[in-house]
Formats: structure tokens, C-alpha cells, sequence
């Protein structure tokens, strides 16, 4: 059935692109029909026009379809206007994936359709009058659709769309879940672990205006946090719950004895991903700390970050590699006081860095930036070995250039180590 609708959508993007809008007369209806709501006042504007259709839909057979532009500042605007307050829900899709297709409420952006097939949201209205626009404007000829329309006035009951997902992490990483609800605010708020009550998180207000995501940040994870997990809204209506989320923490090497530093404090620094011991690849042939798998979406930092706190002076050494390099932006940088000291940009071997750390307390972090946004195609780092020489700077070696052939015209890179004398 997936595919059957998938080929039906192909056919009429083009038949969109290369039929005049004036012969596109089969499977038509009107956009009140087509929206699945006939108590509100549709229209349309632009360059090209909405219209119902009933070839591609996700609910009840039919839905609206825009017009298609062909370059900015083209549009295709479908409008209506809603008194509020209250609660609208819609299903909307783009084709091709890309385009840019947004939704306005007395023009002010509120959202854009992510990515990916037929997507269900909901918006928060508030009282007095609510101008509501969804606008297509883009070069690559895109066509949007938007499907099955309910506007629930007055005070609503909270409803939270975006729902966390289900997530695997390691002893010592971090978890971090959000939940965006809609409904007539003020909200009061828990998240809850396996039906406790365990704590506010935070609350952010964020682009798009108006709406608010909650979050909820564990690290230094331990498996007793595993179970699952939910987010309670209430408001003066009543009370609602977000899908639950399972968390499985899986016991690994702690990140102290992965990186041969018994006596250190290491921290996770909690965004898209963590780094965690494990024994399948190492330096030493016992274990390292592997970055997790730092997909990218396009609504987190894609990074995984480990940190720890030394005084100096004195000199650090450590060892790292990289694997599964995709973009010129994947890499690891290593940074004293947040600033970056040296950085891994190339998929290779192990190699040894060794660093002269300066007077006094000092965060040091090493942070793998992946921007693949393919889960199957993500860069992985590893650390392992690391050493503190404390007390003032030993004498020292200079280690490398070595010998390299070049060919004329070529960048050649060349390295050379810093390393004391024990």
C-alpha cells in the first residue's frame, strides 16, 4: 500500500509540473471537502492556487494540494481566519522532501514541515482574531498538501504532538528527552519515571513563537534510570499525557578505567549523543571510550562532548582516531577552557597527541561533530591512553617531521610532536 501510494504521488507531481492548471479537472473537489472542514472560510492566493484533489490524501480520500511555484518570490497561498482561542490540527506532506512549506498565524511564522512522509500538528491559538496561512515558496517546483482540518475553540486540553522516542544508551552517558505540548496556556508540567513524579526539567520558548518544548536532561546515567519514561501536562481544562518513552541503559566499562585514568571525574556534557567505554577497538588492546552515534536531525546539536577538570602545568598525552568519515565538517576537536588546542579531520590510524598544559585549573573536552544526516552513515571517534606529567615542563623532543614525497601543485600536510623527556 506504501508503495502504491508512493508511485501515486510521483504520477501527479508531474502531471502538476506539465499539465496548464485549467485541464487538472479529474478527481477534483473543493477545498472545504478536501480540508475535511466546511465550517471555515477557505481561500487562496499566489501565483499559482490550492485546489482539492483526490489522487494523494492521508485521510478520508481526499485532501488540498498547492499550486506549484517556480522560483522565489513565487507562492501559493491557502488562508482562512479562526477566532480564538483554541486548538488547530492538520496532516500536511511536501514533495519533493525538501521544499519549504510553512504555516503562519497572523504572519508570523509558527513552523515548517520537517521532513519526510505525512506528518500530524497541532497549534495553540489565542484569543481574538488568528489569520491562518500555509505558504509554498520555493525553486524546485515542490506541490504541498495539507489534510483532514479540525479546529477545537475555547479552552483546550493539553495535547503533546512531539513525543520523545524510544532510546538505548551506556552506563555514565546522558539522556536528554523533549516533549512540545499544545493547548490553551498556562501549563503545569512533571515528567515522570515509570509513573513517578521526578522532575520539572526545563522549559524553553523557542522559534516558532508562541510554543514551548520541555526537556528533560539525566546524565552520569546508571541503570536504575532505564525504565520508561512520560511527560504530564495540565492545564485549567485537565490533564493529559505524552506517548512513553523506554530507556534501556546497558552496563559498560566505566570511562575512568576506559581511559586509563582510575582517579579522574569524567562528564558527559550532554547533547545529541555520549561517549561510553567498551572494549571492541582500543590502543591498548583492553579498552578506549567510543563517541556515540551522533545522528544528526535538524533540531539538535550533533555532537557528542566528554570532559574532565586538571591543574597544570604540566603535559597531557592522549590517543584518538576517526572512522566513517562523510562530510568536510565531521571531526573531533580537543579544547582547553573551550577554546580548540588541535582537532582529527581525516579518517585514520591511531595517532598520539601530546599537549602543554599552562598554570591552573582547566576544563578539557573533547567533542566529535558529525553532520551526516544518514543514521546508517555516521562518523565514529575514539580516545583512549590518555596521561597527565604534572609539575613544570620537562625537558623535551621534538618528534617528526618525517620524510614525504610530493608532487608539485599538492597541499602536503606535515606534523611534528612536542613530547618530555621521562
Amino acid at each position: 500500500m506504501k508503495r502504491d501510494r508512493t508511485l501515486r504521488f510521483v504520477a501527479v507531481f508531474w502531471f502538476c509540473l506539465f499539465v496548464p492548471s485549467f485541464l487538472v479537472s479529474l478527481g477534483a473537489t473543493s477545498i472545504s471537502e478536501a480540508l475535511d472542514n466546511t465550517n471555515l472560510i477557505w481561500t487562496t492566493k499566489g501565483e499559482s492556487a490550492w485546489s482539492g484533489q483526490t489522487d494523494i490524501y492521508n485521510f478520508d480520500g481526499d485532501s488540498a494540494r498547492s499550486g506549484v511555484v517556480n522560483g522565489y518570490p513565487q507562492s501559493s497561498v491557502l488562508s482562512t481566519t479562526i477566532i480564538g482561542p483554541g486548538l488547530l490540527s492538520f496532516d500536511w506532506t511536501v514533495f519533493p522532501a525538501y521544499g519549504f512549506l510553512r504555516i503562519y498565524v497572523n504572519d508570523i511564522i509558527r513552523t515548517n514541515f520537517p521532513t519526510g512522509d505525512w506528518q500530524r500538528i497541532a497549534l495553540d491559538l489565542q484569543t481574538g482574531t488568528n489569520k491562518i496561512e500555509w505558504r509554498l515558496s520555493d525553486n524546485s517546483n515542490t506541490v504541498g498538501f495539507v489534510d483532514h482540518v479540525i479546529y477545537a475553540s475555547g479552552p483546550v486540553l493539553p495535547t503533546i504532538i512531539l513525543a520523545p522516542s524510544n532510546i538505548v544508551e551506556s552506563t555514565e552517558g546522558c539522556i536528554r528527552l523533549s516533549a512540545a505540548p499544545f493547548g490553551t496556556r498556562p501549563f503545569n508540567y512533571h515528567w515522570q519515571h515509570n509513573g513517578t513524579n521526578i522532575s520539572y526539567g526545563e522549559q524553553s520558548f523557542f522559534d516558532p513563537p508562541g510554543q514551548s518544548l520541555f526537556y528533560l536532561t539525566i546524565s552520569n546515567i546508571r541503570e536504575s534510570d532505564g525504565g520508561n519514561y512520560r511527560l504530564l501536562v495540565a492545564n485549567s481544562v485537565g490533564t493529559n499525557f505524552s506517548s512513553e518513552t523506554a530507556v534501556n541503559v546497558i552496563a559498560a566499562p566505566s570511562l575512568a578505567m576506559s581511559l586509563n585514568t582510575p582517579s579522574w571525574i569524567w562528564r558527559n556534557d550532554c547533547y545529541s549523543a555520549s561517549w561510553h567505554g567498551q572494549t571492541n577497538i582500543s590502543h591498548d588492546g583492553i579498552s578506549s571510550a567510543e563517541s556515540g552515534a551522533t545522528f544528526k536531525d535538524f533540531s539538535n546539536n550533533a555532537n557528542a562532548s566528554l570532559s574532565t577538570v586538571i591543574v597544570g602545568p604540566g603535559i597531557l598525552k592522549f590517543w584518538w582516531k576517526m572512522t566513517g568519515l562523510h562530510y568536510r565538517s565531521d571531526k573531533v576537536q580537543f579544547l582547553i577552557d573551550s577554546l580548540p588546542a588541535v582537532e582529527l579531520i581525516e579518517e585514520q590510524p591511531w595517532e598520539q597527541q601530546v599537549i602543554e598544559l599552562k598554570q591552573g585549573e582547566q576544563k578539557l573536552s573533547w567533542i566529535h561533530q558529525n553532520q551526516s544526516v544518514d543514521s546508517n552513515q555516521v562518523a565514529r571517534a575514539w580516545l583512549d591512553q590518555i596521561e597527565f606529567i604534572p609539575g613544570g615542563i620537562a625537558p623535551h623532543d621534538i618528534v617528526g617531521p618525517i620524510n614525504t614525497d610530493a608532487t608539485l601543485g599538492r597541499l602536503v600536510k606535515l606534523s611534528a610532536s612536542l613530547v618530555s623527556r621521562n
